[in-house]
């Protein structure tokens, strides 16, 4: 299985190893690990230290799309090389914001410090197989598809109904690996858990990792909320008045749960080959905290209520979006090839009796959705976007702005 952002524990523990190694210390600044690097912002480029990578604490906006569009071809250099546009929208140790690019960024000047040699991707694959992958016997896990014994991707259409996904979308997170692009199994991550629980033991009660470093992970670095907080690569949270220290991980066909409670002894991993199971994997967690602990139980209803949700929304989706012949005169007059400086380029066309566009990557069918005030926008209907990504129509049909959290993308028309 793909497990996304669970990927985040493991890459800083790959870095725990080697500042056991004297390459680096969580205070080091990038800049002295990656000299070439620069950020828009001086003072967050002479701020940033490898901690604040991994820590969610540095006021820069998460901004995925970049990744979810990201072209064939596209490596991590020129993705680094892209953040250097990027602006903080917080105060430095103000808020808790999520960046995936921030991590690749600390992921990959982690391992450059071990493969000098080695180009980014290829570093990172070296140093997570020598320092992580091969020490704790997880034979089946590392970057890139298997070609064989793998979960295919799966996400729900607008009927809510599961349908596979094209592979080739499970590439987009290649480029910002150290973040969320390996696959593993159930039993090499019950591996891993069982490492954290050891207190930095491998599986033969050898020394894996000194403890100190180990859980130098687990001190939070900023807050989410009142009973949650961010460490190093991984989430610290209270639930039924116990300390659960995990990461969960979303990609466009998967979803994974990790989560380990040391002073208990107790180590959980869940995957999943379905886009966006969180209430699914969320209702597992509950249920084992009831089993093991007599914890209130409400994991039935809080599966019940998920059920439930999800049926208002397919319900409200085909309300808001139609893909009538109506629907489709509107789309024939944007049809034509549009490009992003940031996302590449694209083409609307007709398909059929319908309409598609197509990205560099990857297409999806169109529908359109009929905002309260009239206005009309163009949906990405087809797996997994089912409706939640659309494009605004601006400047007579020739700009196209996609949103994404507090990021803005726009599409300009190039011919019809």
């Amino acid at each position: 299985f793909m497990i996304g952002s669970s990927t985040k524990a493991l890459t800083t523990l790959m870095m725990a190893r080697l500042i056991g190694e004297g390459r680096f210390e969580w205070s080091t600044p990038v800049a002295d690990l990656m000299p070439d690097f620069a950020f828009a912002d001086a003072e967050m480029t002479q701020r940033m230290q490898m901690r604040h990578t991994v820590s969610a604490s540095t006021g820069m906006p998460r901004s995925d799309m970049e990744l979810a569009f990201q072209a064939d071809g596209d490596d991590p250099e020129r993705f680094l090389a892209r953040m250097r546009k990027q602006q903080p929208t917080t105060g430095f140790g103000e808020t808790f914001q999520y960046s995936n690019q921030l991590v690749a960024l600390g992921g990959f000047a982690a391992a450059k410090t071990a493969a000098p040699e080695c180009g980014l991707a290829e570093a990172y694959r070296r140093v997570m197989d020598e320092q992580v992958f091969m020490p704790l016997g997880m034979n089946a896990t590392g970057l890139g598809v298997p070609e064989r014994d793998r979960a295919l991707a799966h996400a729900t259409d607008m009927q809510g109904e599961v349908q596979p996904i094209d592979m080739h979308m499970a590439d987009f997170a290649d480029i910002a690996a150290p973040a969320g692009a390996l696959w593993s199994s159930a039993r090499d991550m019950a591996r891993y858990l069982q490492m954290e629980l050891a207190g930095g033991l491998n599986a033969h009660g050898g020394k894996y990792l000194e403890q100190d470093l180990l859980r130098q992970r687990y001190e939070p670095q900023i807050r989410i909320g009142r009973e949650s907080s961010y460490g190093l690569g991984l989430m610290l949270t209270k639930e039924s008045g116990l300390d659960v220290i995990s990461h969960g991980g979303n990609t466009l066909g998967f979803s994974s749960d990790m989560w380990f409670m040391p002073d208990k002894d107790i180590g959980v991993v869940v995957l999943a080959n379905l886009a966006r199971a969180n209430d699914f994997l969320a209702a597992i967690r509950q249920k084992i905290l009831e089993l093991l602990f007599d914890a209130q139980q409400k994991s039935d209803q809080r599966l019940l209520l998920a059920i439930r949700a999800r049926e208002t929304a397919i319900a409200t989706l085909a309300k808001r979006i139609s893909t009538d012949a109506d629907a489709q005169d509107w789309i024939t007059d944007l049809t034509g090839q549009y490009v992003s400086e940031e996302l590449g380029a694209a083409e609307i066309r007709r398909n059929g009796a319908g309409h598609c566009i197509q990205f560099v990557a990857w297409d999806s069918a169109l529908g359109v959705e009929t905002l309260e005030d009239g206005q009309r926008r163009l949906a990405l209907i087809s797996p997994p976007w089912r409706g939640m990504l659309q494009l605004r129509v601006k400047d007579d049909g020739n700009t196209l702005v996609c949103a994404s959290g507090q990021q803005q993308y726009a599409f300009h028309r190039q011919s019809v």
